[in-house]
């Protein structure tokens, strides 16, 4: 099961933390059902970042784009990219 929350933000717009499930994570393990033959196991979460197209300036000048990326307590992002409505990133976060 993954839960994945996307949030499209200004470089000035504030950072509201999102709101978790109260229940510790050994509540949560168990209860998720699960057939006696499937072991459960961790991954690791990896997002390629590739470009961004027609991004509108919310002030109506320039933008300086970047993607952030938040799982769990995690958190990684894009380079910035200066003043451009078309950004390339071909990131890996």
């Amino acid at each position: 099961m993954i839960k994945l929350s996307i949030l499209v933000a200004g470089e000035k717009d504030k950072r509201v933390p999102l709101k978790m499930e109260s229940t510790s994570s050994s509540q949560k393990n168990n209860n998720i059902m699960l057939p006696p033959h499937i072991e459960r196991k961790s991954y690791q979460l990896a997002v390629d970042i590739y470009e961004g197209r027609d991004i509108k300036p919310v002030d109506g000048s320039t933008v300086d784009p970047y993607i952030g990326v938040e799982f769990g307590m995690i958190y990684s992002r894009t380079e910035t990219i200066v003043e451009s409505i078309n950004p390339v990133w071909n990131e890996k976060v």
